[in-house]
């Protein structure tokens, strides 16, 4: 922002290790591990690509600090980093967060990363996400609920597929600061989000 509610950390998160194709659902990243392994590149580097394959983006509550850390805590897996978070967000305990973590690899480096600019959702409620997430995960028919979360979070849903979450971003885009970028509105209640292409004037 202001170009666009995509941030270029989302965005080139997203381009490299979230948008699969081929019948192995392939991704930049996979390969660029996959290329580097046969070459002989060092193996710190190796596992660096590959870790950074398995991140995907989150829903995440602020639940305080820990010294210039910020503690999160997914829905969900209800998994808790420490997170550094380069854009200088610090906001405060309760926040929800659409934010993408690199959990920590190295026993030397405990802190976990934060790989883009924070967006912060300014609404709906904690309940009404978690709500939207009962219906949504429901809906996917399977029977592992965090593992269908994780894939809904990577890989998005219908009807965008892996543009899911970017079109949600588009269209919930309400206003932005350097360190963080507000939304608002459910991916899946058309009339919640302010740039929805639903005609809300028909609806309201």
């Amino acid at each position: 922002p202001p170009m666009s509610p995509i941030s270029k950390s989302y965005y080139l998160n997203w381009a490299m290790f979230d948008i699969p194709t081929g019948i192995n659902r392939e991704t930049l990243g996979t390969c660029v591990a996959a290329v580097s392994k046969a070459l002989g590149s060092h193996p710190g580097h190796v596992e660096f690509i590959e870790q950074m394959c398995r991140t995907r983006p989150g829903f995440y509550v602020h639940e305080g600090f820990d010294g210039d850390s910020v503690v999160f805590r997914e829905l969900i897996t209800q998994k808790r980093f420490s997170t550094i978070v380069p854009s200088g967000y610090k906001g405060q305990p309760g926040d929800l967060l659409l934010l993408r973590i690199l959990p920590s690899f190295l026993p030397e480096y405990p802190h976990a990363l934060a790989m883009t600019t924070p967006y912060k959702i300014v609404s709906p409620s904690l309940e009404a996400w978690n709500a939207y997430f009962e219906r949504t995960l429901a809906s996917l028919g399977g029977k592992d609920r965090v593992r269908d979360y994780e894939t809904l979070m990577k890989y998005g849903a219908p009807p965008h597929g892996h543009k899911y979450w970017t079109e949600y971003i588009f269209e919930a885009y309400s206003d932005f600061e350097l360190e963080v970028v507000f939304l608002e509105g459910l991916p899946d209640v058309d009339v919640s989000r302010p740039h929805s292409r639903v005609d809300r004037k028909s609806v309201v």
